[in-house]
């Protein structure tokens, strides 16, 4: 990850090269970036340069987690667990390390749910937005093929 000056074109890395996330999040005082990480936890880096502080300790290992946004004060990152049919949305202390379920997103349709996210929400937490994805299809069934007609 870069931080990039529009006005000079300059880049600096602000992630050691290898490091892969994808989703990401910017701090309010717009100092540190939080985002996923490979091993399945959230990394938060200074912009500025020097060591990052990383949270593995998720609840449930099994989810793949993505930093949502920072709450006003930047003390506290909303982060969504994601995998199945559920979607657990989380509250991870910066100062501390813990974990918090915040909000268990999911669909009057249980039925065909795939995955939840992306999600949004404000960094007070009155208000979010969540999609997931479903697939339905139907079943025939098919009987008499390969008889002689009559």
């Amino acid at each position: 990850m870069y931080r990039v000056d529009f006005q000079s074109g300059v880049r600096k890395p602000v992630t050691p090269e290898g490091v892969a996330g994808t989703f990401a999040s910017i701090s309010p005082d717009g100092k540190w970036v939080a985002f996923d990480v490979s091993q399945g936890g959230i990394a938060v880096y200074p912009l500025e340069g020097g060591e990052p502080r990383s949270y593995p300790g998720l609840p449930n290992p099994t989810r793949q987690l993505f930093p949502l946004n920072f709450t006003s004060d930047g003390k506290q990152l909303f982060v969504l667990g994601r995998g199945g049919a559920g979607g657990d949305a989380y509250v991870l202390e910066l100062a501390t390390g813990k974990w918090s379920l915040w909000k268990q997103l999911s669909s009057s349709e249980r039925l065909g749910i795939l995955d939840f996210g992306p999600a949004l929400v404000t960094p007070d937490g009155k208000s979010y937005a969540y999609s997931y994805r479903q697939m339905l299809s139907t079943l025939f069934l098919v009987t008499g093929l390969g008889e002689a007609p009559q």
